[in-house]
């Protein structure tokens, strides 16, 4: 079985709420500064995690009008990423009433860990 290191991320134009977990360990909750020097230590955070534990770096985020920039700078730097529509996935009424940062970045991390740690992609 492969060693994924799962990241779920909530984005906005200042700041990038993230969930980071190592397979189905308790999540890392980290708010990173979206400007070009705090996605950069964010990617070298991650890619040192990756090689600590001779992990898949797996990103998630939903897209938004912010674009691919991020798409682009992650899998330049050799990482996972995978950009979700919003539209897609599904939440309750209850979910949608009670929406935070920080449930839609554990949402995202679990949408990763279920599809990821199931088996549903080839390495």
């Amino acid at each position: 079985m492969d060693n994924f290191i799962l990241t779920g991320c909530d984005l906005h134009d200042k700041t990038m709420l993230l969930e980071i977990a190592e397979g189905r360990s308790q999540p890392l909750k980290r708010t990173v500064s979206n400007c070009a020097e705090g996605r950069a230590a964010m990617i070298a955070d991650l890619q040192r995690r990756g090689a600590e534990k001779k992990a898949r770096v797996i990103f998630a985020y939903e897209a938004s009008a912010l674009g691919f920039g991020l798409y682009d700078e992650l899998t330049a730097a050799g990482l996972e990423c995978v950009v979700l529509a919003p539209s897609k996935m599904a939440r309750s009424v209850k979910q949608r009433r009670s929406k935070t940062d920080e449930k839609d970045a554990l949402l995202i991390l679990e949408l990763l860990r279920g599809h990821y740690l199931a088996g549903w992609t080839e390495s």
